[in-house]
């Protein structure tokens, strides 16, 4: 459903370690976890967003702060330690949505897609000194369009999910000047017919395997891009659930093998085999909130999956699912995949939104927002999962 309606309030409250409360939380299909919190970090002054670990193996992770920037966190000590930041007046004034790492660069999504009324962009920070973060260079659209909500990297090009504006494509191979290399917008009219500002796509999120671009869309199911020439993209496939005629939304993607695993808001976790491209077709569905009934009208529903990480070791997903904070599904049996339990509950006032991993260690960011889920404290937290 589309997290432009999300109004994001000013709020600010310290809590404590939270538990799941069997009056608020499903059933476990599976055997439920066990959850540990290590530490919380409060952050008032901005609303963190998109976290990533080091790639370099280091102790430190970063964060896309919105209004707040990209903030460096020192995680060889506990709770982790801010050690420096990038002002968005580094880049255009621009909120920071989004961000990756390859090598000794970070790549910010930049613009604020809540709002619906910002430009896209894409910044590079070289944090070879994470101590002292420098930006080498940003790009950003000529017109106020609809801002930005991923970036992913492969080899010497960023491809820049832009909402309803699709896919921008840059060549990165200079640190220091970005280049626009394509602009791809796919069909709009699916899966509805000239749609309306609802209705229509967003390209929300993204991963990449060869030449093939997987974007996940808020209204628009999934899409599979050919990126061989980098200056003519083509939609190649695409995919959405036809089982029920309520509107859902693909917010993220990931691959293991021949199986993508989809985050789809509302609707929890799809996961899409995927070994035949041109033919995606639905291997399991986890839909633990039950939104295809009538009950669920996506404002009440118990849980919101926006972000997910695979969790090889346990055989597991972990999303973040906005007022149920943090949701674990067994996807040991790709065609039967279960919900095992949730960190959380809709009723606490807790809501995430990014979310990464290491180990057992699970990374989530906290927002404060009104709908579709209520949310009162800005932070991070760093959960065990056992």
């Amino acid at each position: 459903m589309k997290y432009l309606f999300i109004l994001f309030s000013l709020l600010f409250v310290t809590n404590a370690c939270t538990t799941n409360d069997p009056n608020d939380s499903i059933s476990p299909n599976a055997s439920t976890a066990q959850f540990n919190l290590l530490w919380e970090i409060p952050v008032p002054s901005f609303l963190p967003q998109g976290i990533v670990l080091d790639e370099q193996g280091r102790n430190y992770f970063y964060v896309a702060s919105k209004s707040g920037g990209v903030q460096i966190f020192d995680d060889s000590q506990s709770p982790a330690e801010l050690i420096s930041d990038v002002s968005i007046d580094n880049f255009g004034n621009h909120h920071a949505m989004h961000l990756t790492q390859q090598g000794d660069y970070l790549y910010v999504a930049l613009g604020d897609f809540f709002g619906g009324n910002a430009k896209a962009g894409i910044a590079i920070i070289d944090v070879s000194d994470p101590n002292n973060p420098t930006t080498t260079d940003f790009w950003e659209t000529s017109v106020i369009e609809e801002g930005s909500a991923i970036v992913i990297v492969k080899d010497n090009y960023a491809y820049l999910g832009a909402m309803s504006k699709g896919i921008y494509v840059f060549d990165i191979s200079n640190k220091s000047n970005i280049v626009q290399t394509d602009q791809f917008i796919p069909d709009i009219d699916f899966p509805v017919p000239n749609p309306n500002s609802i209705q229509e796509p967003n390209a929300r999120g993204m991963t990449i395997r060869g030449n093939d671009l997987f974007v996940s869309y808020d209204a628009g199911g999934i899409r599979v891009i050919d990126v061989t020439d980098k200056s003519n993209l083509e939609e190649k496939s695409r995919y959405i659930n036809e089982s029920f005629d309520k509107q859902h939304a693909y917010n993220n993607i990931i691959l293991n093998g021949d199986y993508a695993y989809t985050a789809t808001d509302y609707c929890g976790m799809e996961i899409l085999d995927i070994s035949d491209i041109n033919n995606i077709t639905l291997a399991s569905w986890c839909n633990p909130w039950e939104c295809d009934t009538p009950q669920n009208i996506w404002l009440n529903s118990a849980g919101h999956a926006n972000q997910l990480v695979y969790d090889a070791l346990n055989n597991r997903v972990i999303l973040s699912t906005g007022g149920s904070e943090i949701t674990l599904i067994d996807v040991s049996n790709p065609n039967d995949c279960q919900f095992i339990s949730s960190y959380g509950t809709r009723s606490n006032n807790l809501a995430t939104w990014g979310l990464t991993m290491k180990d057992n260690k699970v990374y989530a960011t906290y927002i404060t927002s009104v709908i579709p889920f209520p949310g009162t404290w800005r932070g991070i937290k760093c959960i065990e999962i056992n």
